[in-house]
């Protein structure tokens, strides 16, 4: 039996042939997804960088709180305003500090567990003695303060509790987040809601030190 051995050394080239073909598709396919995953590791790098990433996460939130709708109020919690009719009655913003002292008092009577107020109190008036010894009988409210502007003598020893109330804007200018805790007096200042959770429910900041990251306990 005579081997043909030109036809055995020619097919033996074309499976070479071939899977050379193969081995070199495959490899620029692979080549192209490393130079793609590449690609978008580059874009992602950038969108961090230029903040690309966080307006587009800013334009979604708007969105996705536009399409939540309003939320439910709880019953327990008033709002006391000051407005058109509390200006004719008691006369021109600022009011006297007696009747903030007043305020207190009634609510107080009324059994009102907490009282928060959004007014900073920074300026001296005569009446300002009514106000501490009314928070300070009280032993439930909770005022507010920020960077560069602090509270009358005496205020903050009063109060069950102060908080900052800084808010900072995004990039684009609108304001959607409140920090937790910001650097202030030397230390970390917890903002004035969330001030007055950890007070009214007995948690100490040890347990919420996982909100201390750098955005949320440094600005």
């Amino acid at each position: 039996m005579k081997i043909d051995f030109k036809a055995q050394l020619k097919r033996t080239e074309r499976l070479l042939s071939r899977a050379f073909i193969i081995f070199r598709e495959r490899l620029i396919k692979r080549k192209a997804r490393g130079l793609l995953f590449l690609a978008l590791l580059i874009i992602i790098c950038l969108g961090s960088y230029f903040r690309w990433l966080e307006i587009f996460e800013l334009i979604t939130f708007d969105w996705r709180m536009r399409m939540r709708g309003a939320q439910m109020t709880l019953p327990e919690i008033a709002i006391v305003e000051i407005n058109d009719d509390s200006l004719e009655q008691i006369g021109r913003w600022p009011f006297d500090r007696k009747y903030h002292a007043r305020l207190i008092r009634v609510l107080s009577e009324y059994g009102v567990r907490q009282i928060c107020f959004d007014i900073i109190f920074d300026r001296e008036s005569p009446l300002d003695d009514t106000l501490i010894s009314a928070t300070k009988n009280a032993r439930n409210v909770y005022y507010p303060y920020g960077r560069g502007v602090d509270l009358i003598d005496g205020l903050k020893q009063a109060a069950r509790g102060c908080g900052h109330i800084n808010i900072e804007p995004d990039i684009d200018g609108k304001r959607r987040h409140i920090r937790p805790f910001i650097k202030l007096e030397g230390g970390s200042v917890p903002q004035l809601a969330f001030q007055w959770l950890l007070i009214a429910f007995g948690k100490s900041r040890k347990i919420c030190r996982f909100l201390w990251t750098t955005k949320a306990d440094l600005s």
